[in-house]
């Protein structure tokens, strides 16, 4: 831009844009990384169950073929709600972590304008 152009008060209000900006877009990420820690958590708390009612009731699952089936399908899906809630808290939030690095780099960078004479 020309030097003449220049207006402080234009330039603090795009950087207070961008900071703003930037800081929705943490608190963003921060929101879906707690939602995957509750969800995560549900998880365990489904698998726990499943797999305590297996336990429990082991003696009650095995005299019939649908209550073995019974019993198997609780194993698998006790296991996979175990499965399901680690990979929440390991594979999924590692991207969110990224992004929120990238985020609050933004934000806290300084923002130049140049103007030519």
């Amino acid at each position: 831009m020309p030097n003449d152009k220049r207006d402080q008060a234009k330039e603090d209000l795009i950087c207070s844009g961008i900071r703003t900006y930037f800081s929705l877009q943490v608190h963003l990420v921060k929101r879906e990384m707690q939602g995957h820690n509750r969800n995560a958590f549900y998880y365990v708390l489904t698998s726990i169950v499943f797999l305590l009612a297996v336990f429990n009731l082991e003696e009650v699952l095995k005299g019939n073929v649908l209550l073995t089936i019974l019993r198997e399908g609780l194993i698998i899906g006790g296991w996979v709600f175990l499965w399901e809630a680690m990979a929440t808290l390991t594979f999924r939030k590692k991207d969110l972590r990224e992004n929120r690095g990238k985020y609050e780099r933004f934000r806290d960078a300084e923002v130049r304008f140049r103007y030519d004479s």
